[in-house]
């Protein structure tokens, strides 16, 4: 199967310095509910799924306790915890709203990782790191 890339309507990202780091991210916006949040994303295409900082979900309403927990693996073979909950997410340059499920996890260092299962399988990517500048197509 070929793709008609050149037919796709493409948005474009600058990648953010973070500590010398560059990093994709991007403007989410997380609804569950009739609450929403606003959060910058870390587009990641080593992670399976999407994992988000645990203190969002007091502010979408969501009562982890009340959700299953799930073992999250990581690259070195550690597991931690998380709890699983749906939610409805959209990107920035993109209107519509899509379901996903995240796992939310403490004391984590940005506010969410946007893996494969619920990005990836939604959008074409393409990462130009040179230009500092990647895209994303709606599938």
């Amino acid at each position: 199967m070929k793709l008609d890339i050149d037919n796709l309507s493409w948005q474009e990202y600058g990648y953010i310095n973070e500590s010398g780091k560059l990093r994709p991210k991007l403007n989410v916006k997380i609804i569950h509910g009739g609450r929403f949040v606003d959060v910058l994303g870390l587009l990641d295409s080593g992670g399976d799924c999407t994992i988000m900082n645990a203190e969002f979900a007091k502010g979408l309403g969501i009562d982890l306790e009340k959700c299953k927990e799930v073992d999250i693996g990581g690259i070195f073979g550690s597991e931690i915890k998380g709890h699983l909950a749906k939610v409805r997410i959209s990107l920035q340059g993109f209107e519509e709203e899509f379901s996903i499920e995240v796992r939310f996890v403490e004391k984590m260092r940005t506010d969410i990782i946007l893996g494969q299962s619920d990005i990836f399988e939604n959008f074409l990517v393409v990462f130009d790191r040179k230009k500092r500048k990647f895209y994303l197509a709606r599938k």
